[in-house]
């Protein structure tokens, strides 16, 4: 598991803010799962079986930054054909100790 975001109470449109460092590696398929939760157990954060599934995505991240302005958007649901989420990429000079 990469990591897992902050939790935004009571909200149908949330934005999360934590963001994700993430190496591109132009010939690899970095595959990635975003999952979706509407937490009721605060003190179980962890505890996905007690939360109820929202909804779930596979992307790439070649997906992510070859589309227009970095920005993929896709279903996350397949019962409620408005429920999306929004994946934005954002590059950053330098790279550092990862390359």
């Amino acid at each position: 598991m990469l990591g897992m975001t902050e939790v935004i109470m009571d909200n149908l449109d949330p934005e999360w803010v934590k963001c994700f460092d993430v190496p591109y590696k132009f010939e690899e398929q970095q595959l990635f799962k975003v999952v979706v939760y509407d937490i009721d157990d605060f003190q179980n954060l962890k505890a996905w079986d007690k939360h109820d599934l929202v909804g779930e995505l596979e992307f790439t991240l070649h997906e992510v930054v070859t589309t227009k302005d970095q920005i993929l958007i896709k279903p996350i649901s397949k019962t409620k054909k408005d429920a999306t989420i929004e994946i934005v990429g954002e590059e950053i000079q330098g790279g550092g100790d990862n390359e």
